[in-house]
């Protein structure tokens, strides 16, 4: 299992590599729409603004290399390196009134979407519902898994993910812990581990915390969501007799999903 180090608002993270049998499911028709995005070559042309064969006028001097007409008055006025026109008049990084970065007629932009909720369900207290409490365990003999609720990703049309990974602050380690996809919709306030949504046979990844930060990566499961299936977020299980513990979002330091998208 590979390990990176990245820096995060809680300080550094160690990165923890995917489960490699874990598929995206993405079929070859609908796993990445980006290259139709960005492309400078349709839009621009000085040739499609006038044409003197039929008027007699002077031919308009095409757009310099990186301006664009996007007004269809006579003149560039707008700037394929700008966010607003990324590569094309059509083209914009600004995304619910936020502006993102523009290179070479690609945007690309970070998202950091901390958890809506979260809460753990108790083998051994089948019944009880835990919401609110501030720590996420996760054990086995008896279990008991941790649900975690995040927020609907980005709608860009054309998106794919370039980095996606789950931030988790361990407050206790030990347990070989995995990540599970959700399945079914689920409410925190009622979740009891006689009443859990169900959870993917295979695991998104898997990782043994020590103390602090971790990033758990999740891009062939973000392609998922971004492709429009249901986010019904994530769950942390173990089958070893063993246990881990995370902060919750009582805390203010619960689970984060970060993302980097480019389009």
């Amino acid at each position: 299992m590979g390990l990176a180090i990245v820096a995060s608002a809680s300080g550094c993270l160690a990165l923890v590599d995917p489960n490699p049998s874990f598929d995206a499911g993405l079929d070859d028709s609908g796993a990445d729409d980006s290259g139709e995005t960005g492309k400078s070559s349709e839009t621009g042309k000085g040739s499609e603004t006038g044409d003197a064969g039929e008027t007699g006028d002077a031919v308009p001097t095409a757009c310099a290399e990186g301006s664009l007409d996007c007004d269809e008055i006579a003149g560039c006025e707008a700037s394929a390196e700008a966010p607003e026109t990324c590569g094309s008049c059509d083209h914009s990084c600004i995304v619910d009134g936020v502006t993102h970065s523009c290179g070479a007629g690609v945007c690309t932009a970070s998202f950091e979407l901390p958890a809506l909720s979260d809460v753990i369900a108790d083998e051994a207290m089948p019944e009880l519902n835990y919401e609110g409490d501030d720590v996420l365990w996760v054990r086995a003999n008896p279990s008991c898994d941790a649900f975690i609720e995040l927020p609907a990703l980005p709608e860009i049309p054309g998106a794919s993910v370039d980095a996606a990974w789950l931030a988790l602050i361990a407050t206790d380690g030990g347990a070989n812990v995995e990540v599970r996809r959700l399945l079914d919709p689920w409410d925190a306030s009622e979740l009891t581990w006689s009443s859990p949504p169900a959870l993917d046979e295979v695991a998104v990844a898997s990782f043994s915390p020590g103390l602090g930060g971790v990033g758990v990566r999740v891009e062939a499961l973000a392609e998922i969501w971004l492709s429009g299936a249901p986010n019904y977020g994530l769950a942390l299980t173990t089958e070893i007799n063993n246990q881990a513990a995370f902060a919750s979002i009582e805390t203010g330091e619960g689970p984060v999903l970060h993302l980097e998208l480019s389009w």
